[in-house]
């Protein structure tokens, strides 16, 4: 009887570890496409506005558009090696300190080039863009004291892993800001295609832009480090809250922004053959117009000839 009860508990405990060790592997997977889909999506979009920056006749708008397809082809390609640094420490793979400096690397110039196409975009370089928004560049800057301030202080106060720090801050200083100033800019180039009665890229600039201030959201919640607001707002306790990942939230927003941008390049190509057509029919009806007249010239030619020659030959009688 003992024997069949341990039998029993002993089937038990193996079936509670398999079914640990399924939902393990579910979750493994399931986090390994969010993170394909999350650079899938980015890297997507970056291809489509650098191959619209290279057809865009304008070269202000190719330089506005290059920043932002850069953006989007290294923050794909970092999401992918993020998720190869995953599995390796699934497989306790030993890492060296380079291969995260790397990927820190191209997390960071991610970043700074969607500042810089944020500060392009939100005109920053103008005094009366300055001036209307003042109010948000000062909440942006009391923002940037309060992370500093608190980075340096624990900084120095505690033992910190720094890799982690690092990415924090990356995160907080040029993610947050640099999304922000994403949105602003595309919601300002949405208002001024409203102004032109452009509605189809209204609103999907409109889509991009709410998808860029969901995503500089979503970067507020980081590794848990004992540095402010870190301790707080945490990948940890976002999913301690609403049972989601925040590389969901960031998976969504991307698709969010990949879908306003790519069909804002779709309505811009119609508007661009709509332009095309418009041309082609001017040079059609430019060229008709000119076979009429050069018509009628041919035939005052005639009428003169024939003058010339009956006066002759009134001439002659």
């Amino acid at each position: 009887m003992s024997h069949k009860l341990a039998d029993k508990k002993m089937l038990n405990f193996t079936w509670l570890g398999y079914n640990k060790l399924m939902l393990a592997q579910e979750s493994q997977l399931l986090f390994l496409i969010v993170f394909f889909v999350y650079g899938l999506a980015f890297f997507v979009m970056g291809i489509a506005l650098f191959l619209e920056a290279s057809r865009s006749p304008s070269l202000a708008e190719a330089q506005l558009l290059l920043p932002l397809a850069l953006f989007g082809i290294l923050h794909g390609l970092h999401e992918w090696f993020e998720l190869f640094l995953e599995q390796a420490s699934w497989m306790e793979t030993q890492i060296t300190e380079d291969v995260f400096i790397i990927r820190l690397v191209f997390l960071a110039i991610s970043f700074l080039s969607l500042g810089f196409y944020g500060f392009l975009a939100s005109r920053l370089q103008k005094r009366e863009t300055l001036f209307r928004l003042r109010l948000p560049l000062i909440t942006l800057g009391f923002y940037f004291a309060i992370i500093i301030f608190s980075a340096i202080t624990a900084y120095k106060s505690l033992p910190l892993d720094t890799p982690s720090l690092a990415n924090n801050l990356i995160r907080y200083l040029l993610a947050v800001p640099a999304a922000v100033l994403a949105s602003i800019g595309l919601r300002i180039q949405a208002k001024e295609a409203q102004k032109d009665k452009r509605f189809p890229l209204v609103s999907n600039l409109n889509w991009a832009s709410f998808g860029f201030g969901l995503y500089g959201f979503s970067q507020l919640f980081v590794s848990p480090l004992a540095v402010f607001p870190a301790t707080h707002l945490n990948n940890q306790n976002f999913f301690l809250l609403t049972g989601i990942p925040p590389e969901v939230i960031r998976s969504i927003t991307a698709l969010i922004i990949t879908f306003g941008l790519v069909r804002a390049i779709q309505a811009i190509e119609v508007e661009r053959q709509e332009q095309f057509q418009i041309a082609q029919e001017a040079r059609v009806d430019a060229l008709e117009r000119v076979k009429e007249e050069m018509d009628a010239r041919e035939d005052m030619r005639r009428e003169l000839l024939r003058h010339i020659v009956q006066a002759q030959g009134d001439e002659r009688a």
